[in-house]
């Protein structure tokens, strides 16, 4: 939702939810990908570590790695991640504090006159169980993204594409095919 995440304790109401996303990033960011064979043996370090217990996220995590494949009659190149970890690390404070107030979605209006909204089509698809997109929130998406459509997979927490892969792609579908 296109509002602050805190991680303190006196902010609980997106506070918990955004300290685990820092906690699992954090702690992915510190796995030597390179010190393992294959993606079963990350998969393996990860649940034994307590790093990722819920599979689905896992399995998400893992499509994020590389695994290089050798040259006839060579040994494998290291596997290592495609993203940088580091670099989102590093950003977490700029990830978490969405700011409306220096956000530039209008390139057409002049500086004086900024507008702080979007028009066009927006499409919010939310995890029934995830604490990231709270009624509370609604005005505030609905006053930067008047054109919005917001739907929730039942069930599904924050990662509604890696826990709920088929029915995000069927409303991704229906949502562009109208």
């Amino acid at each position: 939702a296109p509002v602050r995440y805190y991680s303190d304790a006196k902010n609980e109401q997106s506070g918990s939810a955004w300290r685990a996303v820092e906690a699992i990033v954090r702690s992915v960011s510190k796995v030597d990908v390179s010190a393992f064979s294959n993606k079963r043996e990350v998969d393996r370090h990860f649940l034994e570590h307590g790093i990722l217990e819920d599979a689905a996220l896992r399995a998400f995590v893992l499509t994020n790695l590389d695994q290089p494949r050798a040259a006839k009659g060579q040994e494998a190149p290291p596997m290592k991640w495609k993203i940088n970890w580091n670099g989102i690390v590093n950003e977490l404070n700029s990830i978490a504090g969405f700011d409306a107030a220096g956000c530039i979605l209008d390139e057409s209006v002049d500086d004086s006159e900024r507008s702080h909204r979007y028009d066009g089509d927006t499409f919010y698809i939310s995890g029934g169980a995830s604490r990231f997109v709270q009624t509370s929130y609604i005005p505030q998406i609905q006053r930067l993204f008047p054109n919005h459509l917001l739907t929730t997979i039942r069930g599904a927490g924050h990662w509604v594409h890696a826990e709920a892969p088929e029915e995000t792609i069927k409303l991704l579908r229906t949502y562009l095919d109208r």
